[in-house]
C-alpha cells in the first residue's frame, strides 16, 4: 500500500513538472517565433 500510494504520487508530481516544463518551452518557442517573425514591423515603426 505504501509503494503503492508513493508511487501514485512520485508520477503526479512528475507529471506537473513534465508539463510546466513543457509549457514553458512552448511559451518561449512562441515569443521567439513571434520576435523572429516580425522584425521589420518593429523597425519600420
Amino acid at each position: 500500500m505504501v509503494i503503492t500510494s508513493t508511487f501514485l504520487s512520485y508520477s503526479i508530481c512528475l507529471r506537473y513538472i513534465i508539463q510546466t516544463s513543457w509549457l514553458f518551452l512552448e511559451m518561449r518557442h512562441m515569443k521567439l517565433v513571434f520576435f523572429y517573425n516580425r522584425p521589420e514591423e518593429h523597425f519600420n515603426q
